[in-house]
């Protein structure tokens, strides 16, 4: 199980030339290259300890589909993956049920879980913009 976003951009520039510079920006990020197409690059992260992941995409897909006088350049990426699904969902339990049974507010130690999720979600977003606009430009 994991959850994934997706944004796309268009542009004037060529399959080739759009599948290099693609290739360029995420070996230069450090991500792993899994597969390449003549429409598509597949990525994965294999770069870091798990302090990184807040700013890492955990996987993901470039596509281009051509449409004639323009190209759309579509990332579709992963920003949770299961063990972040999984670590979130226990931990934030556990707290509720701690703050149910022993009548207080420690069930609110699980916000913090919950904020890492979307501050994660918004802070992929916008990086994910950023390196899709390099690669268009």
């Amino acid at each position: 199980m994991e959850i994934s976003s997706q944004i796309s951009e268009k542009t004037n520039h060529d399959t080739n030339e759009l599948i290099e510079r693609i290739l360029l920006i995420m070996t230069r990020e450090k991500y792993d290259i899994t597969g390449i197409k003549t429409d598509s690059v597949k990525f994965d992260n294999a770069y870091g300890g798990r302090h990184e992941q807040i700013r890492r995409f955990d996987s993901g897909i470039f596509k281009i589909e051509d449409c004639g006088n323009y190209r759309v350049v579509d990332l579709n990426y992963t920003h949770l993956d299961s063990l972040d699904i999984v670590i979130i969902c226990i931990i934030s339990t556990l707290y509720i049920v701690a703050g149910i049974c022993l009548n207080n507010s420690i069930f609110l130690m699980g916000v913090p879980f919950i904020v890492y999720a979307t501050f994660k979600y918004y802070n992929l977003k916008r990086i994910a913009k950023e390196i899709l606009t390099e690669i268009v430009n």
